[in-house]
């Protein structure tokens, strides 16, 4: 049983299928909320995610799709077009193989995620992870650099077992690990080692993301406006 979950950690994990997706869960498990925005959409804010949303939709598309391997700086977008990617998949190929005690995509955010798992010192006897190695796609948001052994631990268990497991099964084309991250891949590399880097690489699309936090860039034309309109008040007066 993994307490930090609460005692009835399947519906935790699992939440309710409302047609649209898993309702109900954990925070840690609950998806972003992509919004309106499709991946053939034009109102991406830049032409990168503009091109990135093109490749992740043909990725998708494939037989044999791939995780989603996102890395790059704080704000370019990455968690933004995840969020919309597991959506795509959720909506177009998950239904073809839904299981009725196993959903088929399962969003984790990590920090969440960890502090729940960790707080159990018998973490790697819980259930709980077999349970999400045997979820088809996985989409891990926001991998830090371990802040302890057991978080690298951690994330090298739901890497590597997870290949391991499906590849037992020759799955390929109902699985897939994806992750965002502000690492670069040497980061990556250094951080996790060469075996949980080796299994990230082997079957995903690796996209990386450049240029100044659109947050940032939001917030600054938001605060331009306010203050235009500001001035434009006192004139009036």
């Amino acid at each position: 049983m993994t307490e930090a979950f609460g005692k009835d950690w399947r519906k935790a994990l699992h939440g309710t299928w409302r047609g649209d997706g898993w309702l109900g869960q954990h925070r840690a498990f609950r998806p972003p909320d992509a919004g309106h925005t499709k991946l053939d959409s034009q109102d991406w804010p830049n032409q990168q995610l503009r091109e990135a949303a093109v490749a992740v939709r043909d990725a998708l598309d494939a037989e044999d799709s791939p995780g989603l391997v996102f890395l790059g700086p704080q704000g370019t977008g990455k968690t933004r077009l995840q969020a919309v990617a597991f959506d795509y998949y959720l909506q177009r190929r998950a239904p073809r193989h839904r299981r009725a005690d196993n959903p088929e995509c399962l969003w984790i955010d990590w920090h969440a995620f960890v502090r729940c798992m960790l707080s159990d010192k018998a973490w790697r006897a819980s259930p709980l992870l077999d349970e999400i190695v045997q979820i088809g796609r996985v989409v891990i948001d926001d991998v830090p650099l371990p802040r302890s052994a057991d978080e690298a631990e951690l994330f090298s268990v739901l890497t590597v077992e997870r290949h391991a497991y499906w590849q037992s099964l020759s799955a390929y084309d109902i699985s897939g690990l994806s992750i965002t991250s502000n690492l670069t891949p040497t980061e990556l590399r250094q951080a996790f080692g060469d075996r949980v880097f080796d299994r990230l690489r082997e079957r995903a699309l690796w996209l990386a993301f450049k240029g100044k936090s659109l947050r940032q860039s939001l917030a600054a034309e938001e605060l331009a406006d306010l203050r235009a309109r500001i001035e434009s008040e006192e004139d009036d007066e």
